[in-house]
């Protein structure tokens, strides 16, 4: 269903399993959307880790997008589930630089009443350094990306800070939403998110 460097997800008859390759150097970011619907059975072989997920659907934000079955519901669920995987991030001291529709999943469980959005990109994830984000490698200037990176011209560079999370999670939201969320508390979440001064952004949906 998705693959890059580290993370695919495959589908064995109606188990869902994330397979991960070099686990031990990617742990920390594994843990803020393994924990949630980890079933427990995980392999470890030659660092790559396997891990079964009692999950009965997993569908992209792409795909929701393109079916054009987002709801105001849906849009609030996505925001609070990244919001709180950033916050998990952060505590790590680290950071995703930009968020993508094709990146960001739905995982829902019956069994545990479950049902979050997760972002499995690691390689738009970062490492924060006094909240500011160590950007050591190239970065691609994409759709949702905050305006402060247009002023990052060479590596490597600590100017942007772990708000340009903030701006590209609120972009991105307020520009899939073919509803009117004028006036909702999802808006005002919103408009948090996107003040232009970076120091002034917040996560908060009241």
């Amino acid at each position: 269903m998705y693959k890059n460097s580290v993370i695919k997800i495959e589908k064995n008859k109606n188990i869902y399993c994330l397979k991960v390759k070099n686990y031990l150097n990617n742990a920390f970011f594994i843990k803020t959307f393994v924990e949630p619907v980890l079933s427990g059975n995980s392999k470890l072989e030659k660092e790559e880790i396997k891990i079964a997920l009692i999950v009965n659907d997993v569908i992209s934000l792409e795909d929701l997008i393109k079916k054009k079955k987002m709801t105001i519901e849906l849009l609030e669920l996505l925001f609070n589930s990244l919001e709180q995987q950033l916050k998990e991030l952060e505590q790590t001291n680290h950071t995703i630089s930009n968020f993508s529709p094709k990146h960001i999943f739905l995982f829902e469980s019956k069994i545990f009443s479950l049902t979050k959005f997760i972002f499995l990109n690691i390689d738009d994830v970062y490492k924060l350094s006094d909240n500011r984000l160590v950007i050591d490698k190239p970065f691609r200037m994409k759709k949702y990306m905050a305006p402060e990176f247009n002023k990052v011209k060479k590596i490597p560079n600590r100017t942007v800070t772990n708000t340009a999370a903030y701006w590209s999670l609120a972009s991105l939201i307020e520009s899939i939403s073919n509803i009117d969320i004028r006036s909702t508390r999802l808006d005002w979440a919103l408009k948090r998110c996107l003040i232009k001064e970076a120091e002034h952004r917040f996560l908060l949906l009241i």
